[in-house]
């Protein structure tokens, strides 16, 4: 082999080490990369477990609010022995409210109660 092949074959074998360089170098970087996606990941779901966390909790002070206004309003009516078809719609909007948040029981029981009343218009109201 003379000097010139030789010549060549170091320069060869310094750009292969040269491109191996480069591509541990690229790898090493693609390594901190992903552990900065894995952390930022794992930030995230925490993240969401706190609002799932707030969001149960909201839910369950919610349906304790709709049971309130919902047994509330209901037995009046029941008692009086009739309702409005205003109220009959805003009480079956905020019983299914109250169902989509898990609600049922004694709720549900006054509820078939109170749409079985009959319908009257409210004694203040004006016809046109």
């Amino acid at each position: 082999m003379n000097w010139g092949e030789v010549t060549g074959l170091l320069t060869a074998v310094g750009a292969l080490l040269g491109i191996g360089h480069k591509i541990v170098s690229e790898l090493q970087a693609n390594n901190r990369k992903n552990s900065q996606i894995v952390a930022d990941m794992a930030e995230v779901k925490s993240g969401v477990s706190e609002i799932r966390e707030s969001a149960l909790k909201n839910s369950d002070g919610l349906k304790t609010l709709h049971s309130y206004r919902l047994a509330h309003d209901m037995k009046a009516d029941i008692l009086r022995g009739y309702t409005t078809l205003d109220r009959k719609q805003a009480i079956a909007k905020l019983f299914e409210s109250y169902k989509k948040l898990g609600g049922n029981g004694e709720i549900e029981l006054l509820y078939h109660e109170f749409v079985e009343l009959p319908l009257k218009e409210e004694e203040n109201h004006e016809t046109r």
